[in-house]
């Protein structure tokens, strides 16, 4: 019996090769197309790195994570603080387990999202109604985001566009989980960028006089909780708008500055009356989706 197992093993240890020239000749036409489409093989003792749009989206979220952050005028250092994409990540991991398709598609809108109100909350023109690509360009020309932020986004969308059209030959499962895994990185690095950040606390009369007898009509004083990219320094600010805004909600940094008020003053919580403003343009910031 031994023998005979000998003479198996011998016989597939011959055959293997010859498998793998036969599997060569029968494919050779269709070889130039199957090998981009995949990651890694093996045949008779040789692997082959495939899949060359993946692994040049890799190397591309990799360099630009590894680019220093670009930081604003006057920064405070930045104390440790839990991941501002932690619960978005959570999300799109749970969705993963079930779909990674739909989770790639869904880190996709969430990476857009991202970038939208990233562009909001420093002031960038229409960043909700702009094409994607000219937000981002003014991003990058600001220098809020490095320029390898464009070619990497770009590789992230074809690769994306890849799941969601799926040809004849789509991705394989390890290709899907490594997309996921780069496209969470992708989306780290945007959150990352320090800014200030804007939030509702209040809309207020403003008055005319020192007394605070004489009210102004058609506008009201905003208060705006403004925290440092560091999130140690907040405070208080008050501005002129004639926009209604929920009490709570993170809206983006936009003026219309065609339209200027004259000084103010408002009464605080205690009843104290103080100046608001000496000269204001309308505050006009977008609520963050």
């Amino acid at each position: 019996m031994k023998d005979v197992a000998d003479l198996i093993s011998a016989i597939a240890s011959l055959l293997w090769p010859v498998l793998a020239i036969f599997i060569v000749f029968r494919l050779r036409h269709q070889l130039p197309n199957l090998l981009p489409r995949l990651r890694k093989a093996s045949i008779a003792g040789q692997t082959f790195e495939l899949d060359p749009e993946v692994r040049d989206l890799e190397r591309r979220v990799a360099e630009l994570s590894s680019e220093p952050v670009p930081e604003p005028p006057g920064k405070m250092v930045p104390t440790e603080s839990a991941d501002p994409t932690a619960d978005v990540v959570d999300r799109l991991l749970a969705l993963a387990a079930t779909d990674k398709k739909v989770s790639i598609i869904a880190i996709g809108v969430e990476v857009e999202r991202a970038i939208r109100n990233l562009a909001a909350q420093l002031g960038v023109e229409n960043p909700y109604s702009a094409p994607l690509r000219n937000v981002l360009d003014q991003l990058i020309r600001r220098g809020s985001l490095p320029e390898s932020a464009r070619s990497s986004l770009d590789v992230f969308w074809q690769v994306r566009n890849r799941v969601v059209h799926a040809g004849p030959e789509p991705l394989g499962e390890a290709d899907l989980t490594t997309i996921i895994d780069i496209g969470i990185s992708l989306l780290r690095v945007v959150a990352s960028v320090p800014h200030e950040t804007y939030r509702v606390v209040d809309q207020v009369p403003v008055y005319r006089d020192p007394g605070a007898t004489t009210p102004f009509t058609g506008i009201t004083g905003i208060i705006l909780e403004v925290a440092a990219p560091s999130g140690v320094k907040v405070e208080h600010r008050i501005y002129p708008t004639t926009r209604k805004y929920a009490k709570g909600a993170l809206v983006g940094w936009a003026w219309n500055l065609s339209t200027v008020f004259e000084q103010a003053w408002y009464r605080e919580t205690a009843g104290t009356v103080v100046q608001a403003w000496t000269s204001a343009g309308e505050f006009v910031g977008p609520l963050l989706n």
